[in-house]
């Protein structure tokens, strides 16, 4: 038999309980083994939840949990990095492997526990810190034996194509779309890592340090969320035939790379353009596959346990995998990084050099004017003069 202990019983582990209790019969008989939830370990044994459980499985005692010898693997499934931090030291000392859907500890802590599992010939698998019920972990792990990784590009945050995606259709207000995403429950009363692109920022250092082979640390990546993103900004694009989507880039060149979370207008032509709502897409590409695809839901109860339960059946399989951290040298390049933007400015005027200037799409109050391709920092300085801080940057691709 083996035994698993889950940590974290809300929404996402009470979503694996249920489709592990599901699955169970077909899972042993797949896997030849008879499988165990022996504890799940929560803050509060009391709390109303929406699940029939055996309340004996439930310990609001850590070191009971982890002291447990029968438990050999362990699930965590809770929000933020400092508790999940702990938990994932205390299974290391026990000599148990860790799965977990916990994308602020991955990338806090991506390089270290990944290196101490290894060391211990014990499995770290984090399948649902990424893209939701995209498998894009497990696949990039394989595409990696073969193949040099030069590009990732994605949307990796519902929340915020949500919202964007209602401007768009809607023609109402950011504030209005953000009250109806969490009224849906698809943003939290405090939606700041959503819309301040920290969320996206977190998965795609997660994927491109494991795509290029490097150590890319949360530093490293340039973040411009959505925050500033106004329905008069969305609708002016789109009379230029141009959607806003919070992409996502990670580009390998010549021994430097540049990793970014940024507003993108994107045209028709664009893989990307028709990825609406909480759909979520990631790209990368390979030297020898070429560019690979993967489009779903990013985000949800049971597409998240799915890839929770994904990484279990990799862990009973016993597929090894030893990940290329720090076995390339790169450089990063994020200072060089550069665009064609479309930029608002409202309520202020401010000297722009001609030279940035390709096009005035404005002159009155907003002054609004897409640029020639310019360095991004360089832009930045002439913002930052914006007492209010009421300007909205966005890339354009074409």
């Amino acid at each position: 038999m083996i035994n698993i202990g889950l940590i974290g019983f809300g929404t996402v582990g009470v979503g694996v309980y249920n489709t592990f209790m599901e699955r169970k019969d077909y899972l042993e008989m797949l896997l030849q083994n008879e499988l165990n939830i022996k504890k799940i370990l929560v803050k509060n044994i009391d709390k109303e939840r929406n699940v029939k459980v055996n309340r004996e499985l439930l310990t609001s005692n850590e070191d009971d949990f982890f002291s447990d010898n029968d438990i050999e693997i362990i699930i965590e499934v809770t929000p933020g990095a400092s508790d999940a931090y702990r938990y994932a030291k205390k299974a290391l000392l026990g000599n148990k492997h860790f799965i977990t859907s916990n994308k602020a500890l991955v990338s806090a802590y991506y390089e270290e526990l990944s290196t101490l599992f290894e060391e211990k010939n014990l499995k770290f698998l984090y399948e649902a810190s990424v893209g939701g019920a995209i498998p894009i972990v497990r696949e990039m792990k394989e595409q990696i034996k073969l193949n040099e990784v030069t590009n990732i590009r994605a949307i990796l945050n519902g929340t915020t194509n949500f919202i964007l995606t209602n401007i768009y259709e809607k023609n109402i207000s950011f504030y209005e779309a953000l009250k109806t995403a969490q009224e849906l429950g698809y943003a939290e009363q405090n939606p700041s890592d959503d819309i301040d692109g920290l969320d996206s920022m977190r998965k795609i250092r997660i994927l491109s340090t494991l795509g290029f082979g490097t150590s890319i640390v949360e530093d490293d990546v340039l973040v411009n969320g959505i925050g500033n993103v106004s329905s008069y900004d969305i609708d002016t694009l789109k009379k230029r035939g141009f959607k806003v989507k919070l992409i996502a880039s990670a580009i390998v060149s010549n021994g430097r790379y540049q990793v970014s979370v940024f507003p993108t207008a994107i045209n028709s032509k664009d893989i990307f353009y028709n990825i609406d709502y909480r759909k979520n897409i990631i790209s990368f590409t390979g030297d020898k596959v070429g560019e690979l695809s993967f489009i779903g839901e990013g985000a949800g109860m049971y597409e998240t346990a799915n890839s929770v339960l994904s990484d279990l059946i990799e862990v009973i399989s016993n597929k090894d995998f030893t990940s290329p951290l720090r076995a390339r040298g790169l450089e990063n390049s994020i200072s060089n990084y550069k665009g064609n933007f479309y930029v608002r400015i409202s309520n202020e005027k401010i000297d722009i050099p001609k030279e940035f200037i390709r096009d005035i799409v404005s002159e009155d109050n907003p002054f609004v004017f897409t640029t020639h391709e310019i360095k991004n920092f360089e832009l930045i300085e002439y913002l930052k003069k914006i007492r209010q801080n009421d300007y909205s940057i966005i890339k354009i691709d074409k």
